[in-house]
């Protein structure tokens, strides 16, 4: 899956990338980067810093989307946040594995907020140079790119009040459309023997010997484990695309549980015990797709 964090200068959209960052282990690029790589790497790239962001955007699509069909034909997790993300073009590319997002900043916010926007500016990078924009162009950009949301149908959240309560509501959203639980695929099997192996050797060396440990991870049969898999009721919670937890019931009882190294404390193994005790109760499991935790 690919996230696009858009928004006009200053809205937070690198902070917001760091928070997805930590939750989901996955890279991001921010077209800033892009941008002045391009500038500093030809002698001519079309574009100056200098340039409205309007104009960078369209001289850099062409770059930006073959960066995101390739991501997305390769089955590649990556958050690609910044200002060049013309609207309109976005729309075209909307698909399941790409999620969009874009931070509004609401007019009566900026003006009551707009000393702790440009204070908070080096919150995640060093920039070089002070603001010297004024409040005026703020407010223009985001309200320019509120419409060009709606024009496009285009996902926005607008941040009228408590910033930090607008942001969770981001990702919740982008949580419901990245986390999914599904029934066990015999394609998953050598996945699923992977992550056990590695969630045994990081978390659960903690309880038990080395001796122990290497006992257990020995002991996996692949063919086996299909077999056994494939004939219980085994779920698998998967985070934009990447298995974060398995368990499987076998008759009444849990057979196994397991929660990936990076996943811990997140909530996936408590998604595995809810929709098992659900199946013990009801013996039908409905509404298989996006969960929301």
């Amino acid at each position: 899956m690919v996230i696009i964090i858009g928004g006009a200068s200053h809205s937070g959209k690198t902070f917001l990338s760091k928070k997805l960052i930590e939750k989901y282990k996955i890279p991001c690029t921010s077209l800033d980067h892009i941008k002045m790589g391009l500038i500093r790497g030809f002698n001519d790239c079309g574009f100056s810093a200098v340039d409205s962001d309007e104009t960078i955007a369209e001289k850099m699509w062409g770059f930006i989307e073959g960066f995101i069909r390739t991501c997305i034909e390769n089955n590649q997790n990556t958050i690609l946040e910044g200002c060049y993300f013309p609207c309109e073009k976005v729309k075209k590319l909307l698909c399941d594995d790409l999620t969009v997002v874009f931070i509004v900043l609401s007019k009566q916010y900026i003006i009551e907020n707009f000393d702790k926007i440009i204070k908070y500016e080096k919150i995640v990078e060093d920039r070089k140079f002070p603001e010297s924009r004024e409040i005026k162009f703020f407010i223009n950009e985001n309200e320019r790119l509120k419409e060009e949301c709606i024009k496009y149908e285009l996902p926005y959240f607008e941040i009228t009040g408590n910033y930090f309560e607008g942001l969770e509501k981001i990702l919740e959203y982008i949580k419901s459309k990245a986390v999914k639980i599904c029934r066990y695929s015999h394609n998953d099997i050598n996945e699923i023997c992977s992550m056990f192996c590695d969630t045994v050797k990081h978390i659960n060396k903690r309880d038990y010997t080395a001796e122990q440990i290497a006992a257990w991870m020995g002991g996996i049969d692949k063919d086996k484990w299909d077999k056994s898999l494939s004939e219980h009721f085994s779920l698998e919670v998967k985070v934009m695309g990447k298995i974060a937890a398995f368990g499987d019931i076998d008759g009444e009882y849990l057979d196994r549980l397991y929660v990936h190294k990076d996943f811990q404390g997140l909530g996936y193994g408590k998604i595995i015990l809810i929709h098992s005790k659900s199946k013990l109760y009801s013996q039908d499991l409905k509404g298989f797709g996006h969960v929301r935790l």
